[in-house]
């Protein structure tokens, strides 16, 4: 099997698990094949009457949304590399673990072989609602907004719901599947070129 073929096997039984994923809330969308990556996914989150929040682009003040889209892009070298995850360059959730760069990166944590395209998705989701399990407050890609995210928690504010929405009923999960690692080996690989970002 080639690495292409290997890529493209792995994705496809790991998107399997993105069934586990509600759609009340969540969708979930491969969009048209682009340059220089294997897939692209579009992640929209409606949050109904409650608010997340967003930072727009020249901006430093957190501002309420009741729905928000992240992107999830594949690379060639899949499973071995990570998915990218990101917002796009106008906005971005005001997390103390999405950097407030020119495309708004949500961090995902060191990617090992536990790392999946499921495992990243449901992070961003579960950031997306400030759930705390899933917060590291050791290691900010956004430092200002760790007081007042940390206030939002004291005061019953957050999480916006609890993660359990985000799954269908009969799925019992109460911590998250990502799995952590003190140390991993940097893959040169791991870094393709992405040709076209979304605006």
């Amino acid at each position: 099997m080639t690495a292409l073929e290997t890529a493209k096997f792995a994705l496809e039984r790991d998107e399997k698990e993105l069934d586990i994923i509600s759609r009340d809330m969540v969708k979930i969308e491969k969009t048209d094949k682009v340059d220089g990556i294997l897939a692209r996914y579009r992640i929209t989150v409606n949050l109904g009457d409650k608010n997340t929040y967003i930072i727009r682009k020249g901006s430093d003040t957190p501002e309420p949304v009741n729905k928000i889209t992240f992107y999830a892009d594949v690379p060639y070298t899949y499973p071995q590399c990570a998915v990218r995850v990101y917002f796009g360059t106008k906005q971005g959730l005001y997390h103390v673990n999405t950097w407030n760069d020119d495309n708004h990166r949500q961090c995902i944590d060191v990617w090992t072989k536990y790392s999946s395209i499921k495992s990243v998705i449901e992070k961003t989701l579960r950031a997306i609602l400030y759930d705390e399990d899933v917060c590291r407050y050791e290691s900010m890609a956004n430092s200002l907004a760790k007081n007042w995210q940390q206030k939002k928690v004291r005061e019953g504010e957050f999480p916006i719901y609890p993660s359990s929405v985000l799954f269908r009923k009969s799925i019992d999960i109460s911590k998250p599947s990502v799995k952590r690692t003190k140390s991993v080996k940097t893959n040169p690989r791991c870094h393709p070129v992405v040709r076209k970002v979304i605006a």
